[in-house]
C-alpha cells in the first residue's frame, strides 16, 4: 500500500555485519526487528545506536535453533509492524577444529544455527509474506567457504554450502511472491574476524589485502550495501542466486597444480613465472583429458561415426550434439 513502511527481521543483528545491515535498513525507511541470542549489554548498546537513526526498531531475544522461539520472533514483528517484508538470515556460528577432532556437539552447534536456524526463520517468515499482497524478500548471508572449503572448518563450510542450496530450493518453491537470494561476503572486518584471523597485525592484514584485486578487506557496510541492492526494485527479477561480495578474491585465487601456492597475477619475476607455468600446465592437462574423453564417448555413442564401438543406446545423445536439445 502507498505510504506503508516496510518491515524487516535481521537475525544476529547486534554486532558486525548484522548490525550494519539493520542500521542501513533503518536509514532507508524500514522498520526493523533486531534479533540476538546472547550478549544483553551489547544488544542494548546496538538498540540505542539504532534509535538514533529511527524510532521504528524493536529488540527481540530469540534462539533461532528453537522453532517456538522463531514463531514468537515472527509474531513479535507482525504485532509491532503489521507485516514482514524482508528477512535477513545473518545469524551464524563458527567453531573451528580439525575434522577428526570435531565432536558431534560442535558439528550440531554450527549446523543448528547456520542452516537449521535459517530454515526455521525462512519458513515462519514466508508464511506471513505469502499472506501479504506484495510478498517479500529473503536474503541469506553466506560465506565464501560455502563455495571453496578450508581446513578446520568442515562444519562451517558444510553449513554455508547447504545455505546456498536452501536458497535455491526456497526460491523455486516460493516464487513468484517471494524472492530468495544468498549474499556471499568475502573476508569482512568485524571484531570476530579480527580476533580469529589476527587482522590486528599489520603484516597479516596486508597479506590478506594483497590476495584481493580491490586491495582491501571488506567492511560490514559493503555487505549492507549489497543487501540494499538486492532489495531494490531493480533486482525484482533476480532469485535463487548467490551474489559474491569479496572484492574479486574468489576469482583471483587459482590453486596451482597441487604445489600449495596460489596464482596471483600481481606476482613478479621468478615467482610469477613459476606460478604461471604451473597454472598453464594444469590447464593444458585438463584440456587434453577432456578432449580424449569427448572423442571416446563420441565413438561409443554415435551410430553414424565410422569408428563407433559398442552398441548404440537409443535416447542418449552423442557429445557432438547441442546441449540445448532435449
Amino acid at each position: 500500500m502507498p505510504g506503508t513502511r516496510h518491515a524487516a527481521i535481521v537475525t544476529g543483528s547486534t554486532s558486525g555485519i548484522g548490525r550494519a545491515i539493520a542500521m542501513r535498513l533503518l536509514g532507508s525507511g524500514y522498520s526493523v526487528i533486531l534479533n540476538y541470542s546472547s550478549g544483553d549489554e551489547r544488544a542494548s548498546e546496538t538498540l540505542d545506536r539504532c534509535r538514533e537513526i529511527s524510532p521504528h526498531v524493536e529488540l527481540a531475544k530469540a534462539d533461532i535453533r528453537d522453532s517456538s522461539a522463531v514463531a514468537e520472533l515472527t509474531r513479535r514483528a507482525v504485532d509491532a509492524f503489521g507485516r514482514i517484508d524482508v528477512l535477513v538470515n545473518n545469524a551464524a556460528r563458527v567453531i573451528d577444529k580439525p575434522a577428526l577432532e570435531m565432536t558431534e556437539e560442535e558439528w550440531d552447534a554450527v549446523l543448528d544455527v547456520n542452516l537449521k536456524g535459517a530454515f526455521l526463520c525462512s519458513q515462519y517468515a514466508a508464511r506471513q509474506m505469502l499472506e501479504q499482497d506484495e510478498g517479500g524478500v529473503i536474503l541469506n548471508i553466506g560465506a565464501s567457504t560455502g563455495i571453496r572449503g578450508r581446513r578446520n572448518g568442515a562444519n562451517t563450510c558444510a553449513s554455508k554450502a547447504g545455505l546456498m542450496m536452501l536458497t535455491q530450493c526456497l526460491a523455486l518453491e516460493l516464487a513468484p511472491k517471494i524472492r530468495v537470494n544468498t549474499i556471499v561476503p568475502g573476508l569482512t572486518v568485524t571484531d570476530e574476524t579480527e580476533q580469529r584471523f589476527g587482522l590486528h597485525d599489520p603484516a597479516v592484514r596486508r597479506t590478506r589485502e594483497e590476495s584481493i584485486p580491490m586491495q582491501r578487506l571488506g567492511s560490514p557496510e559493503d555487505i549492507a550495501d549489497a543487501v540494499m541492492l538486492m532489495l531494490a526494485d531493480e533486482s525484482r527479477f533476480i532469485t535463487g542466486q548467490k551474489i559474491v561480495v569479496d572484492g574479486g578474491q574468489y576469482m583471483w585465487l587459482i590453486p596451482c597444480a597441487g604445489q600449495g601456492c596460489l596464482h596471483r597475477p600481481h606476482r613478479t619475476g621468478k615467482a610469477k613465472s613459476r606460478c604461471l607455468r604451473r597454472g598453464l600446465k594444469l590447464q593444458d592437462g585438463r584440456r587434453k583429458r577432456r578432449a580424449e574423453r569427448a572423442a571416446l564417448q563420441s565413438r561409443r555413442r554415435c551410430p553414424g561415426h565410422p569408428a563407433a564401438i559398442g552398441p548404440y543406446v537409443p535416447g542418449r545423445r552423442g557429445l557432438h550434439q547441442s546441449s540445448r536439445l532435449g
